[in-house]
């Protein structure tokens, strides 16, 4: 069995795959109102390893998804407790899969993590529509679909290209095209200030 994991301090999302969808959940791992930049690491830890605990202990392949990037320092740490507890547990078939990778397949444009947060959403439900019928009403219910998007699209990224996919599945995945969404712009504040001091006047 496969285990992909999208890494989050607030929301930890995880998929489980043997030849189909076992688990497949996102796991708060603190309060929505806590700032996940002033969290105390020790409780960190402590809430992490007891969702971790909840989880079968051995796998044939764990994938992670890999932090990078001087602002992803707390993550990265997050990345590595968690691949401490899994060799703890016996795994050594862990490997860190970057973030990027999962959408390549279906558009080649340069995107923003926004675009691509929002691609992953549409993608995942083509998935689910052809492949996956029995997950189409949990995932659409579910309120971080984007997180569920992230794993799901990592594992089967790595499967596809290492030829572990059911071959309906891999060539299906290949016929799909997205748009890429268009980007949002970004107004800055003093600009809307002036715009509102202008209408007073």
């Amino acid at each position: 069995m496969y285990l992909s994991i999208d890494v989050g301090i607030k929301n930890l999302a995880y998929c489980m795959y043997d030849d189909t969808i076992v688990e497949w959940k996102v796991i708060e791992l603190c309060d929505k109102t806590v700032n996940a930049n002033k969290l105390n690491m020790v409780d960190l830890s402590k809430r992490l390893f007891e969702a971790l605990e909840t989880l079968p202990p051995r796998y044939d392949l764990i994938l992670i998804e890999n932090q990078i990037g001087q602002n992803a320092i707390r993550m990265k740490a997050l990345q590595g407790m968690i691949t401490l507890y899994f060799v703890s547990k016996g795994n050594t078939a862990i490997q860190y899969w970057n973030a990027t990778h999962k959408l390549k397949m279906f558009v080649q444009e340069k995107t923003t993590y926004a675009q691509r947060k929002k691609m992953g959403v549409v993608v995942t439900r083509q998935i689910l529509e052809e492949k996956y019928k029995n997950q189409l009403d949990y995932f659409g219910k579910h309120k971080k679909k984007d997180d569920l998007s992230d794993c799901f699209l990592q594992l089967l990224d790595y499967m596809k290209k290492e030829n572990k996919l059911e071959s309906s599945i891999s060539e299906f995945l290949e016929t799909i095209h997205i748009q890429v969404p268009e980007k949002k712009e970004k107004v800055k504040k003093e600009k809307v200030k002036k715009e509102k001091d202008k209408e007073v006047i």
